[in-house]
């Protein structure tokens, strides 16, 4: 049933397909109408080399303006808002905070639409997704398949992936297990207020694979100025990207070995940075070098480390640790959800006479949750049912509102049972 849902299906956007012969009695038409119009440019071009005419520019009344995106981008703000969708009625889908950069795809209205960072997640269907050989990896195994801000359809899609895509997975499962929490891939969107992105440069649809996957979380800093307000927020604020020094081709090699360090170090996850050994063989190199510019060099280096690389590392450390409290926060507050609601659907109305209401659906023999029917709203299975005095199969495809007993059964059933003893007949 499911699979049935959260895809996008063809039928949707369905549309008459001409057939062979039809299309290529139109390419004939084309070719026909393409044959008069080059008579005609030929005719007119004759007659415009008699008046003395060598030049004639024809071009569209109206031509589109030539597409200014994708761009990349960088957050001007502590920790704006991400939503699902171009306004403030759309669900929050995070929060980036000031530095991070994005890739920029599109423009609605004041709203940027962008690629939901890789470091960001989403969820898929489990119906179509399976596991990789690779740890940490799967692959999608349906056609246009939707990808979620939350382990639910409450909210619009923010994406779809296709067939055999590897996307990497958090580990993380819904509490029903129908839901997989994925790292968001590159065909996920999300959409920003145009007031906090500042634009960094314009690049081409070649390079964003290779710079999606770049991309890294911002940092706050404890001296940045406190986050405007919507719509106050100049393009700009915040400090400025430190200069990284030029290691000169004549380096000594226990620079160039420094040098290599470094570039180890920055190959790891940007949650992992130290730095410690670079910094402190910089420091020897600055108080040591007999060489002047070598021991400027050296001291400002590990200036630029220290105010660049640093401050990303706590960030993204600091980041993770707040994504990790907010995925408890969720956890818990699903798990609390699902308890109400199942409060609520097990709780009969005050001064009600019926325990439930609801329509009842034969089931057959059940050891599990020793039920013969079942008592559903809609799509919802509200209880099973099962009596020694009632005969339930009269009541089959008919709502009605019972008296019982309730009993307890395992989580995993789904619902509770009622031991029914009176019924009476709602509607037919």
């Amino acid at each position: 049933m499911t699979r049935t849902i959260d895809r996008n299906f063809d039928r949707q956007t369905s549309r008459r397909i001409p057939g062979p012969a039809l299309q290529k009695d139109r390419v004939s038409r084309q070719d026909g109408a393409t044959y008069r119009v080059g008579f005609l440019w030929v005719g007119l071009a004759v007659t415009l080399a008699c008046l003395g005419v060598t030049s004639l520019t024809v071009g569209r009344a109206s031509a589109a303006p030539q597409a200014e995106y994708p761009i990349l981008g960088r957050v001007t703000g502590n920790e704006v808002n991400i939503r699902t969708g171009a306004s403030t009625n759309h669900r929050v889908v995070s929060k980036l905070t000031l530095g991070s950069e994005i890739i920029v795809k599109g423009r609605k209205n004041d709203w940027l639409a962008f690629h939901l960072p890789p470091y960001e997640k989403c969820w898929i269907h489990s119906d179509f997704i399976r596991a990789s050989t690779e740890p940490g990896r799967a692959v999608i195994t349906g056609k246009s398949v939707n990808l979620r801000a939350t382990p639910n359809q409450t909210y619009v899609a923010i994406g779809r992936v296709n067939n055999d895509l590897v996307v990497r997975t958090t580990g993380r499962k819904s509490d029903d297990g129908s839901w997989v929490q994925l790292f968001a891939p590159q065909e996920a969107t999300a959409y920003i207020h145009k007031d906090f992105v500042q634009v960094v440069r314009a690049i081409t649809p070649q390079d964003v694979p290779h710079l999606f996957a770049q991309l890294r979380p911002g940092v706050v800093r404890k001296d940045d100025p406190a986050p405007a307000k919507a719509g106050v927020t100049e393009p700009g604020m915040g400090k400025p990207t430190p200069k990284q020094p030029t290691l000169p081709a004549n380096v000594s090699p226990r620079l160039r070995e420094v040098y290599k360090a470094w570039e180890t170090e920055r190959q790891k996850p940007v949650i992992q940075w130290t730095f410690s050994s670079v910094l402190q063989e910089l420091s020897i190199i600055a108080r040591e070098s007999e060489d002047t510019g070598e021991a400027q060099l050296a001291s400002l280096w590990g200036q630029y480390i220290r105010d660049y690389h640093l401050p990303i590392a706590v960030g993204a450390r600091e980041d993770e640790r707040k994504r990790k409290e907010a995925d408890a926060r969720q956890i818990a507050g699903e798990r609390k959800e699902k308890e109400a609601s199942q409060e609520i659907t097990d709780r009969p109305p005050v001064g009600d006479r019926h325990l439930a209401k609801g329509w009842v659906f034969a089931m057959g023999k059940n050891s599990k949750v020793k039920g013969t029917h079942k008592l559903m709203k809609g799509n919802k299975l509200l209880f099973y049912l099962n009596s020694d005095s009632v005969d339930l199969d009269k009541y089959v495809y008919k709502r009605i509102g019972v008296r019982g007993s309730l009993v307890n059964l395992p989580k995993e059933a789904g619902a509770r049972l009622i031991r029914v003893s009176q019924i009476e007949v709602l509607s037919h």
